[in-house]
């Protein structure tokens, strides 16, 4: 009884479409045949040109692909490149990679882990939609400046915070209603600066500037509000 042996056959560079960007010096890798199977290394170079992308849906719908090894001429991956690789478990992402498409990698479920190197500074969140990817490795610079973004935003203490200082403090209209001809002193340096004139008269009807003069009054820094009379003295 013969014994049949099914092999599952590499990848080959045939199996991709190359094209020229537009000034005729490069090459992105814009296709793929969905029959394409086994084990793939992307060549850095193609008609003794560099290879420096992976454009949008170029692996898309290539169920049997199961290894890509993407060489370090490419800088960019591009959106859903990988889209639908269901039996791809590894993939290589060189250093000179700095940015990853949209969905490059949606549904790539028999991908459980991926290195993302130091390089890249763009990843889209929805990049590993739908994957088996349970262990993702992100650069320092990537991981930092999401660290960074969400440290600096506010706390709910912090915001409550802010809301119980809006809230302690008058209103305009509370400020008015406090005494008739209140007026808000402006504090510079720890010292509120008030302005006075007096005025004469013989007859109260007839009034007379009798002199301005300036009065500093300290004011602690830790107080809010600060309330001020005057009383005539003999």
């Amino acid at each position: 009884m013969p014994l049949l042996v099914a092999t599952l056959q590499a990848a080959s560079v045939s199996d991709l479409t190359f094209t020229l960007n537009g000034d005729g010096t490069v090459y992105s890798v814009t296709d793929c045949l969905e029959s394409a199977s086994g084990s793939l290394d992307i060549p850095s170079i193609y008609n003794d040109l560099p290879v420096t992308s992976i454009g949008d849906n170029a692996f898309r719908n290539c169920p049997s692909l199961i290894s890509i090894t993407i060489p370090d001429s490419v800088t960019s991956i591009g959106r859903y490149a990988f889209y639908y690789c269901t039996s791809l478990t590894s993939i290589t992402i060189p250093d000179s990679v700095t940015s990853i498409g949209l969905g490059a990698f949606n549904f790539c479920t028999s991908l459980t882990s991926i290195t993302i190197p130091d390089s890249v500074t763009s990843i889209h969140l929805g990049t590993f939609y739908g994957t088996g990817v349970t262990s993702l490795s992100f650069s320092s610079p990537l991981l930092e400046a999401a660290e960074a973004e969400r440290d600096a935003r506010p706390t709910q203490t912090a915001y409550d915070a802010v809301l119980a200082e809006r809230d302690a403090k008058y209103s305009l209209e509370e400020i008015v209603d406090l005494r008739a001809g209140s007026t808000i002193l402006e504090v510079a340096e720890g010292q509120a600066t008030l302005s006075m004139e007096v005025e004469q008269s013989d007859d109260l009807e007839i009034w007379t500037s009798g002199g301005t003069t300036d009065l500093q009054i300290p004011v602690d820094a830790n107080s809010d509000t600060k309330f001020f009379r005057f009383k005539m003295t003999e």
